[in-house]
């Protein structure tokens, strides 16, 4: 396995199915902000064979994504809830989609990841 591969979303179930076929295993998701005006979402998905660990990145614009449990079943499912929860994404086949991190009617003063926005200036 390469260590990152960038592609394209059209092609990301297809590439999946093809690595679940090679007994490669889903370990975890992750999500950050691409651009800095915040538009754009890179989702960095990471998985395993034999102790090799390579990741896929796909950049998503219009926060639309296919989820994963068709390919790797529940495995994803937390992952894409918490990628849901932060930065609005929405994964066609998740079934749960009520908030994982924050429950809906829990309201806080502390702001979540999605409402920080750190500058240059205060790295």
């Amino acid at each position: 396995m390469n260590n990152i591969q960038v592609i394209d979303r059209s092609d990301f179930l297809k590439t999946c199915e093809n690595l679940k076929k090679q007994n490669v295993r889903f370990l975890i998701a992750t999500a950050y902000y691409y651009d800095e005006k915040q538009e754009k979402i890179a989702i960095v998905y990471n998985f395993d064979k034999n102790g090799q660990v390579g990741s896929i990145k796909v950049i998503v614009e219009d926060k639309k994504m296919p989820s994963l449990i068709s390919v790797f079943g529940k495995a994803p499912e937390w992952c894409e809830r918490e990628i849901h929860d932060h930065f609005k994404v929405d994964f066609d086949g998740l079934e749960t989609k009520n908030r994982f991190v924050l429950p809906d009617a829990l309201e806080t003063d502390v702001p979540t990841f999605c409402s920080i926005k750190i500058t240059k200036s205060e790295v």
